[in-house]
């Protein structure tokens, strides 16, 4: 049992970088529903005008008899735009910079790990501002 404890700690010492990124897209994937699910509400209740009940049952509406289903493929189409144009606005900095960064991380031998910590420390200011825009969420335009 011991053998076995000790290999198993010595294969988690090698994908010590392994397990960070896996550790932070899993992050990322589980915080997109609840992120993309806040867009949706605040367009509806913000943009729209709509009622808490009516922005709160929008995912059920699945038929067109209801009479303001229109504004459901209307709130979803301008989360999309607002979706891509966040990842838009996050995109073309990073791979500006991804031209500076690649010579800087072969050149010195724990850029890497800086690298890796700065974007690890971005993601948690990201994730503190979205907390305080969740709980601020019926604030003003």
């Amino acid at each position: 049992m011991s053998i076995c404890f000790s290999r198993f700690t010595a294969f988690l010492n090698l994908l010590r970088l392994e397990v960070f990124f896996l550790s932070f897209f899993f992050v990322m994937l589980v915080r997109k529903l609840p992120q993309d699910t806040m867009i949706q509400d605040k367009i509806c209740r913000q943009k729209y005008n709509l009622s808490e009940k009516f922005c709160w049952d929008l995912p059920e509406f699945d038929n067109e008899s209801h009479p303001d289903y229109h504004f459901k493929s209307e709130i979803l189409g301008d989360a999309t735009q607002y979706t891509m144009y966040t990842t838009i606005v996050a995109t073309i900095p990073s791979v500006i910079l991804l031209l500076f960064m690649g010579s800087w991380t072969d050149k010195y031998i724990h850029a890497n790990k800086c690298l890796m910590f700065v974007g690890a420390l971005s993601f948690a200011v990201e994730s503190v501002i979205q907390l305080v825009l969740a709980v601020n969420f019926d604030s003003c335009k």
